[in-house]
Order: C-alpha cells, then sequence, then structure tokens
C-alpha cells in the first residue's frame, strides 16, 4: 500500500488509467487497438471498439474533439479531449514586464504574475528546490480569497522522485477536476503502457489528497527547467473544477520555457557579478 513515507516507490509513469475529462486509444503499427480507456465509447459517441481489430473513427466524429498523438515504444496513444472555447491571447505585455525585470526576485514575482493572468487559475506559486530537494514557495500570486503559501518550506518527500522525472520530460500537467473519479484502460497486453508524456494519465491518490488537503478542486503544474535540471514548478491552484483550452495551455507553456531561460541568464548573471567581487 502506497503511503507518504514510500511514494517514491510509485509508478507514476505506469498507470492503469486516466482522467475522465479525456478519453485513450492506443493503436499498433497495424492501426490496431491494443489498449482503450472505458469511457471511450461514450466520450466518443462510437458504438464498437475491440482490442485487436483495426481502429476506424469518422472524421465526423473526430471535428468536434481536440486529438493529441503520442507515440510510446511501438504504439501510438490518442488523447482525445472535448474542445474548449478560445480566448484572445495576449502575451506581448506579459513577455515585455519579464525582460524588465532587474533581479532574480523581480523576475519570479513577475513570472508568478505572468502565469496568473495567463492561465486564469486562483492562485500562482512559483515553487524552487534547494540544493537538498526540498522545496520553498519563493514567489506568488493569488486572489484574495486564496491562503499565501509565499515563504513556506515544504520537505522533499512533497513531490518524490518519480514525479520529478515526470516533470523533467512534460512542461505542462493539468488536473481540472481533483475529485473527478478515474476511468480504467482496458488492455490487450500484459505490462502497462508508460503513459509519462501523456497529458490525460490519472493522478496519484497520494497527490489526489494532498491537494484536497489543501482546498484545491483545480491545478495546473508547469515545469521550470534550468541547465537541464528541475529547478522548481509553477503551481497554479483553482479552488473550482477548471480546464483550459489546447491554445491557451500551449501558450503557458511557452511563457514557462521563456521564464526557464530567463532565470537560468539571470542566476548565471549575479555567479559571474559575484566571481568578479
Amino acid at each position: 500500500m502506497l503511503t507518504l513515507e514510500n511514494c517514491d516507490l510509485e509508478p507514476v509513469r505506469f498507470i492503469d488509467s486516466i482522467q475522465s475529462f479525456g478519453a485513450l486509444i492506443a493503436v499498433d503499427t497495424n492501426q490496431r487497438v491494443q489498449a482503450y480507456s472505458k469511457n471511450a465509447l461514450e466520450f466518443l459517441g462510437i458504438e464498437e471498439l475491440s482490442l485487436g481489430k483495426e481502429l476506424h473513427i469518422s472524421e465526423q466524429i473526430l471535428n468536434p474533439l481536440c486529438v493529441t498523438r503520442t507515440h510510446v515504444e511501438d504504439l501510438e496513444v490518442l488523447q482525445f479531449e472535448k474542445r474548449i472555447p478560445e480566448e484572445e491571447i495576449t502575451l506581448g505585455p506579459r513577455i515585455e514586464k519579464l525582460f524588465q525585470s532587474t533581479d532574480l526576485q523581480s523576475l519570479l514575482d513577475n513570472c508568478a504574475q505572468a502565469v496568473f493572468e495567463q492561465s486564469g487559475f486562483d492562485r500562482v506559486l512559483v515553487y524552487k528546490f534547494h540544493d537538498d530537494l526540498h522545496g520553498e514557495v519563493v514567489a506568488e500570486k493569488r486572489k484574495s480569497e486564496m491562503d499565501s503559501f509565499l515563504g513556506l518550506h515544504f520537505p522533499a518527500s512533497d513531490i518524490p522522485g518519480p514525479a520529478r522525472e515526470v516533470f523533467l520530460d512534460n512542461w505542462l500537467r493539468i488536473v481540472p477536476d481533483v475529485n473527478a473519479p478515474s476511468t480504467p484502460i482496458l488492455s490487450k497486453r500484459d505490462k502497462l503502457i508508460d503513459l509519462g508524456k501523456v497529458l490525460i494519465r490519472a493522478v496519484s491518490p497520494i497527490h489526489i489528497e494532498y491537494l484536497q488537503n489543501m482546498g484545491v478542486c483545480a491545478s495546473m503544474t508547469l515545469s521550470i527547467i534550468v541547465e537541464g535540471k528541475l529547478w522548481g514548478l509553477f503551481a497554479c491552484h483553482n479552488k473550482t473544477p477548471k480546464n483550459i483550452s489546447k491554445t491557451k495551455r500551449l501558450q503557458c507553456s511557452n511563457l514557462t520555457q521563456l521564464a526557464s531561460a530567463l532565470i537560468q541568464s539571470m542566476i548565471l548573471r549575479v555567479e559571474r557579478k559575484s566571481l568578479r567581487e
């Protein structure tokens, strides 16, 4: 049984279910179905889906959906989501403010503000990992009704090793409804599929409990990667269920990649200045 004490052993990549805001079908190189989520028939509005048989889905069914394709070993994993209405997105002023930052703290504050405005979540934390892997909230932007976590430190065990590895492989992870039940995957294969790069994979029950204890109903996590290492995270929280469009997710990912590059540049600048003094 998984607990907070042994969660480092949880195989977060190899999980046999997905979040119910999407559906999943995995096919082999011959387009034969090797696995599918239990909700796929209803989600896609199709009458038949059989393991081992060739996949046939009409364009008429696919048109109202967002489809993401991820290659995992010899499989193509198809993720299906309902389309979310797009909003007008203007990144320019937010990006300009990042470049105006004069030191690392002002940059982190501006990053929190930019992600807060871009994502529309109720609270955004900039969570930095220290050398011993414990975390500290070093910047924050929130709505007034949300509790503040600024300055708080959290043990390394709050984000175990397997989760850190997945964050390093993915710029973004979203959980639109913490309380929604997960959907099992039916598979033709004996071994579980590596869902490490699949956005809709189910969430660890330990992490679900963690978010519920914080009073969070939806979350989005964006990875801050500096010199190829996981420097920290943007942790976005909402008091009610919340999903955002595929375009807005991409914009948030792009913003995070820019923030990562600017943080790396700022750290190097500080180090060079320190060497000269």
